[in-house]
């Protein structure tokens, strides 16, 4: 599982080079304001559940990044084929 939180993070532009830690969590929500979509990201990396999760930043764009944004800076690592991916 780490591997794929590990990847998952490189893949978004938002792994710190630390190695994910065994009951870690990374949480990707969709929010719909009106009409607008927004993704937010959020990193939990403390198995004692103490410190609320980190929230991530996308390299450029925002916290609350627009989905078309969010769509745009990721699409080259989002699958053109699902069914050959």
């Amino acid at each position: 599982m780490t591997q794929l939180f590990l990847s998952l993070l490189n893949s978004m532009g938002v792994y710190n080079h630390i190695r994910p830690p065994y009951a870690s969590a990374v949480m990707i929500e969709l929010h719909q304001i009106g009409k607008d979509y927004f993704v937010k990201i959020y990193y939990q990396n403390d198995n004692t559940f103490v410190n609320p999760p980190q929230e991530l930043t996308v390299p450029g764009c925002s916290f609350e990044c627009p989905l078309q944004d969010w769509t745009e800076l990721l699409n080259d690592v989002i699958p053109d084929d699902w069914e050959k991916e």
